[in-house]
């Protein structure tokens, strides 16, 4: 799909013609290996025929050139993709300090407007909550009881 909308020469001649002309060779192993092992399934290695038995060892070899595939990574870790992602969390690392400190404030507001509001807002002295809520169990036994 590439190699059509590239075209040919830019495709293996281009800016990018190393790496495409790699990816194009693993590209065409991995065809080739699944082209002979399917030929060499549908031969019964069963009968004792030892150049189908060898030759399908020979598949397995083509099969670690596909490992090869794993350099593609190294194509893009040098995109600006992963350059961007990698400053990004750079700077999140770095701002991990800020983000505690500015926790801490938060927290800290929160508890001032908690006990404001408490005050402000809280019972008055003529409120019995033993009443409503029922008697604090003075033996842990009697815990499970309340509730």
């Amino acid at each position: 799909v590439k190699i059509r909308s590239d075209g040919r020469r830019e495709y293996f001649c281009g800016k990018l013609g190393a790496w495409n002309s790699f990816d194009f060779s693993v590209s065409l192993v991995s065809v080739i290996d699944v082209a002979v092992a399917a030929a060499f399934m549908a031969i019964d290695t069963s009968s004792g025929n030892q150049s189908a038995s060898s030759a399908l060892r020979a598949v397995v070899i083509l099969r670690v050139l596909r490992l090869m595939r794993i350099v593609r990574i190294v194509k893009l870790a040098k995109s600006p993709l992963f350059r961007d992602l990698g400053n990004m969390l750079a700077g999140c690392l770095m701002g991990a300090p800020s983000l505690c400190w500015v926790l801490m404030l938060l927290v800290g507001i929160l508890y001032v407007a908690g006990a404001t509001f408490r005050i402000l807002l809280g019972p008055v002295g003529s409120d019995d909550h033993i009443a409503v809520c029922g008697k604090r169990p003075d033996d842990v036994s009697e815990f499970g009881d309340s509730l």
